[in-house]
Order: C-alpha cells, then sequence, then structure tokens
C-alpha cells in the first residue's frame, strides 16, 4: 500500500466494503443506548449527509441511484 509524502494527505471516502460496518455500528451504538448518547446519532447523520453531497451519483439517461467512491491524492 502506498503511503502519502510526509506532509502530503490523501483520503479515500467509502461506503463500500469494511467503511460501511463503522456507519452501521454508529446507528447500533445510539438504538442500543436507548437514544441518550446523541453524539452518536449525530456522527451517522454527518455520515449520510455527506453520503448524499459527495458519494451519492445518477446514472445517464435513466436517473439511476448509485453510491460512489472518491479518492483524492
Amino acid at each position: 500500500k502506498e503511503k502519502p509524502e510526509r506532509g502530503h494527505s490523501y483520503s479515500l471516502l467509502t461506503f463500500g466494503g469494511n467503511a460501511d460496518s463503522f456507519y452501521e455500528y454508529m446507528l447500533k451504538l445510539w438504538l442500543q443506548g436507548d437514544k441518550h448518547d446523541t453524539h452518536y446519532r449525530e456522527m451517522y447523520d454527518e455520515s449520510i449527509d455527506g453520503l448524499h453531497d459527495v458519494l451519492l451519483s445518477y446514472s445517464k439517461p435513466h436517473g439511476l441511484a448509485y453510491v460512489g467512491m472518491k479518492n483524492d491524492r
């Protein structure tokens, strides 16, 4: 796996493979805590908002929705 040079960074944004579990657990922790710890719900909501803003796209010409990924290097 390639490492960024010192002083440089990159990020991979995805809801696929292994990453989706993290988002699921934020929601599960909130639910299992009787919805008292709003921190987990807020993290989940921010993640879903980001998915809609950055990763959600629509095919052409049929307009089918799909979740992509973004790799900033």
